[in-house]
């Protein structure tokens, strides 16, 4: 067919995968080191092969970037067909199909010819509905921050639509494909806000709450940190330790949020609002702004705490990289022992953890490309 096709991969000292030598039939076959993506700005024109076996945060980074080019020609990423997480991550890079392991010649050449076939199995729709969902959320979040900095009135229907979306969009694409997709359009405070929806959701379905519970605990993650849209950059994005003014001032956000919310027409649940104002408070009477203890503090907003500290701690911040999820929640369990936070949502949520390090650990040991995951 005289198809020119590009492999781009990540193997030891530059050597090309095994089957490179066979795809000869179908073309010329050039190989790109993902080291050197810079070259492939000169083959935006041709069919790319993408076989990544060790994926890490700078080389998906430079993925991303090069799949970002413009060009029409068949994006072609490798996966083991029964990883739906990176089909779905596959998509929101860009990719036109999926390739399934092993790689035959047969398969390469159906895809060139027929790149939107069937057979490519992306799932379009799972990767639509996530960014849908953070696309909501996001907006949700502008109308929330910019409406309580000049004092203007919020649309409760627009917070309640976007909380519910997030619910059975994270349920059914996972907790590792919401945070990727977050990550990959969000950072800072809206990135920490809408990684703690997901972690909310699943720990509320895990725990077995209904319906309206699991979406008052979405809500309420979404609003959580209304309060920082007055909290100084300096401060959020300070790569030191806060003094003493400085985390006072940022001590503040919790109650500047509840009130802001509280002065809007918004009728929201009081345990949304309690969740706002309360959500750093301790059981052992140690956390702002009421110093509250055991059990005055309400169930719904325990469970968004637990889920706010796992968040901070496996996000980058200014000051250090993220924890593993397994690390972090090891930090849970020793402020669970201390008698901060409750030990029985830690338990459920390192249970929830665990499950989710298993099927990774378990994919990565089918699947040559392993998780796109940070």
């Amino acid at each position: 067919m005289g198809h020119l096709l590009v492999v781009v991969h990540d193997r030891p000292d530059g050597r090309p995968p095994v089957y490179v030598p066979a795809l000869s039939s179908i073309g010329t076959v050039l190989t790109v080191d993902l080291s050197a993506s810079a070259r492939l700005r000169a083959f935006i024109d041709a069919p790319w092969l993408i076989d990544i076996v060790a994926p890490n945060e700078s080389k998906v980074a430079r993925l991303r970037a090069a799949m970002s080019e413009p060009g029409g020609a068949p994006r072609l990423l490798v996966v083991t067909p029964e990883d739906h997480l990176t089909r779905v991550q596959a998509n929101a890079l860009g990719a036109t199909a999926v390739v399934p392991r092993p790689i035959t010649v047969e398969t390469i050449r159906r895809l060139l010819d027929h790149p939107q076939s069937v057979e490519s199995g992306v799932d379009t729709t799972a990767a639509t509905d996530v960014v849908t969902a953070i696309a909501g959320a996001a907006d949700a979040l502008d109308q929330v921050f910019s409406a309580c900095v000049a004092g203007a009135s919020i649309d409760a229907a627009v917070l309640r639509r976007a909380a519910t979306l997030v619910s059975p969009v994270v349920r059914e694409a996972g907790l590792g494909t919401w945070l990727d997709l977050v990550r990959r359009h969000h950072t800072g405070t809206y990135l920490h806000i809408l990684q703690v929806m997901g972690i909310s959701v699943l720990l509320g379905q895990r725990l077995s709450l209904g319906a309206t519970e699991i979406d008052r605990l979405a809500l309420s993650a979404l609003l959580h940190d209304t309060g920082k849209c007055w909290t100084p950059e300096a401060i959020l994005d300070k790569p030191g330790k806060l003094t003493e003014a400085e985390f006072t001032i940022m001590r503040r956000h919790s109650y500047d949020g509840w009130a802001a919310l509280r002065a809007t027409d918004l009728n929201l649940d009081e345990d949304v609002y309690d969740a706002v104002l309360h959500h750093h408070e301790h059981l052992d009477g140690s956390g702002y702004p009421d110093s509250l203890v055991g059990a005055t503090i309400r169930p719904l907003t325990r469970i968004l705490t637990v889920c706010d500290i796992f968040g901070a701690l496996i996000e980058r911040r200014a000051y250090r990289p993220p924890l593993p999820p397994l690390e972090a929640l090891t930090i849970l369990e020793a402020m669970a022992l201390a008698g901060k936070v409750d030990g029985t949502l830690v338990g459920a949520l390192f249970r929830l953890a665990i499950s989710r390090e298993s099927r990774l650990r378990q994919s990565t040991s089918l699947n040559g490309i392993g998780v796109i995951d940070k």
